[in-house]
């Protein structure tokens, strides 16, 4: 039998800190309150797969319980209703205006790419057509900027690199 320091988180210390999670008290004063550090709170959530699910649910409904009483007392007060609804439009907008800029900027992609092909098939002048194309990228760059607020950045010069379909057909 080997006797060692007994546990600073017991079974009635974890059901403290949980319930304090749950109700929003920040893991500084959980700790100071329930006589330990920080870490040894964070240590026993990566020692303990059961206390850290624990703690998972308890910050879960923290982040729950706010909205929760909004969403009761948009039952009978007005401003916690508009509160509400407020909220809801605002995320449906932000994902409907997601949507179309990724469809503006497809399509201009689309209609960018075709247009150069067709410089490069036609073009006459060979000096010409890089300055056509210069050109050309800056009226869509406009025209992107306009619609969505955003530059346009053509599929081929993602992530900084540019591939240049004039000059890899060239």
């Amino acid at each position: 039998m080997t006797i060692g320091r007994p546990k600073t988180l017991d079974e009635g210390k974890q059901r403290e800190v949980c319930a304090l999670t749950t109700a929003g008290m920040p893991l500084a004063k959980i700790a100071a309150y329930v006589g330990c550090s920080t870490k040894t709170i964070r240590r026993l959530r990566d020692e303990d797969p059961g206390f850290d699910e624990r703690m998972r649910r308890a910050q879960l409904g923290a982040d729950l319980t706010p909205l929760e009483a909004m969403r009761r007392a948009s039952g009978t007060h007005w401003r916690a209703a508009a509160w509400m609804l407020e909220r809801q439009e605002s995320s449906s907008r932000r994902r409907r205006r997601e949507r179309l800029r990724a469809e503006i900027h497809a399509a201009l992609d689309t209609a960018l790419g075709e247009t150069r092909e067709l410089l490069l098939r036609e073009a006459t002048d060979p000096f010409a057509a890089p300055r056509i194309d210069s050109r050309l990228r800056e009226i869509f760059h406009k025209a992107a900027r306009s619609a969505t607020g955003e530059p346009f950045v053509p599929a081929g010069e993602q992530n900084g690199t540019k591939v240049d379909r004039l000059d890899a057909a060239a």
